[in-house]
């Protein structure tokens, strides 16, 4: 392969990811007028559930994340966006000072150094969320989960299904977990 085909890759490339990363945006605005900003309230539970069956009836694999997708909308008003990536502004979501540090083209990593500028987070701010990792592995975790479930010799498709859901959990604890390490640095 040439150096000029070797370049066509990468532009080409470039053009999936930005197009991957304004589908995100769009799908976050979609759900920000679905699901329009409120005060929390005792049916946060339901309104997550609502949208997360609005992530199934849409065809996302993983419908938690149309929750980030959304929380991101929320966060970054289409005249505060910047030209970089969805996801390094998701980095930035919590930031106080976001709007300011954002700039056109911030990678991922100058975000990561942005958020975690005062030093690591410890364990104490963290919470309860990394008392997970004693589950082990996400293939102990599911059949645990099934066992829960009172499934005590899963078939393939419910251990799909389990997984499906593990997955999904563990979506929503990073996003927790990068919430709370946002909130401890800011």
């Amino acid at each position: 392969m040439t150096s000029s085909e070797y370049n066509k890759f990468v532009a080409r490339g470039k053009k999936i990811i930005t197009r991957m990363s304004d589908a995100k945006w769009e799908l976050g605005d979609l759900a920000v007028q679905v699901f329009p900003p409120r005060n929390r309230g005792r049916n946060q539970v339901s309104r997550y559930r609502e949208m997360l069956q609005f992530g199934r009836d849409i065809g996302m694999d993983v419908p938690a994340r149309i929750e980030q997708y959304r929380n991101t909308s929320i966060a970054w008003p289409r005249a505060q966006r910047r030209a970089a990536s969805w996801s390094t502004h998701w980095l930035l979501n919590g930031h106080p000072q976001r709007f300011e540090l954002m700039h056109d083209g911030m990678r991922f990593t100058e975000a990561q150094n942005v958020r975690v500028r005062r030093g690591p987070v410890s364990r104490k701010k963290r919470g309860p969320f990394d008392a997970i990792r004693w589950l082990g592995s996400a293939e102990s975790f599911t059949k645990s989960a099934a066992a829960v479930l009172g499934v005590t010799d899963p078939t393939p498709d419910q251990l799909k299904e389990v997984d499906r859901i593990v997955s999904a959990i563990e979506d929503q604890l990073d996003a927790v977990r990068a919430a709370t390490d946002r909130r401890a640095v800011a």
